[in-house]
């Protein structure tokens, strides 16, 4: 009788973490697209007009990864010592919450660095300076415009980045991609790739069936 009422209080912690789980993932996530906004308000056209993707990923995962970073160890922690309390036998399995890297986190990244006129000015000079048969025609035009187009962002006052931007929809479209980063790599939505939310559910529930079946 008493270890059946001790498997069911496991069923019920298994329960009760994963419901942890998503809602810590979620507000860590809620936080990490407030700071990203804030950011994205003072970022220039020349640091995200052809790689604003780039930039919100090395973004977000460093915002997420820093508060997670932070604030997972905690959580397993309490989640093993509430898992131990059930029944001391438990103690062992609870441990395997904490060992190093139990979640794996998504690599941070440095964010892409704005485009540089000297470099460009370089690259300009090189493309001049190829022979016909070295240039690919398919390749050569827009990679010219690409940098003259950086060029004239990099270039432009305060005024003029936020016009280009709005013209440009260049804000929208970071907030967009910020947006897809939380949602497929961390939060696992519609991704192959293996979240910090679906790690932290497996987790929970390989321990939990651990648990069980040493009270059977």
């Amino acid at each position: 009788m008493e270890l059946a009422i001790s498997r069911q209080a496991v069923a019920e912690w298994r329960d009760r973490q994963i419901l942890s789980a998503a809602a810590l993932l979620n507000q860590k996530c809620i936080e990490a697209r407030a700071a990203f906004e804030l950011e994205a308000e003072g970022v220039t056209a020349a640091e995200t007009i052809f790689n604003h993707s780039q930039f919100a990923k090395a973004r977000i995962d460093a915002l997420l990864g820093a508060s997670l970073t932070a604030s997972l160890p905690e959580f397993l922690e309490l989640a093993a010592r509430e898992l131990s309390s059930i029944d001391p036998r438990l103690k062992e399995i609870a441990s395997a919450l904490v060992r190093p890297n139990a979640v794996v986190l998504p690599a941070a990244s440095e964010p892409p660095p704005a485009t540089h006129t000297a470099s460009d000015a370089s690259q300009d000079k090189a493309d001049q300076d190829q022979t016909p048969s070295a240039r690919s025609p398919l390749t050569e035009i827009p990679a010219r415009l690409a940098r003259r187009a950086a060029r004239i962002a990099q270039g432009a006052g305060s005024a003029a980045d936020d016009a280009l931007q709005d013209t440009l929809g260049l804000k929208k479209r970071l907030r967009s991609a910020a947006a897809q980063r939380v949602a497929r790599a961390w939060m696992g939505e519609g991704d192959a790739t293996i979240s910090p939310l679906q790690q932290l559910v497996d987790l929970i529930d390989e321990t939990s069936h651990a648990a069980r079946v040493s009270l059977s």
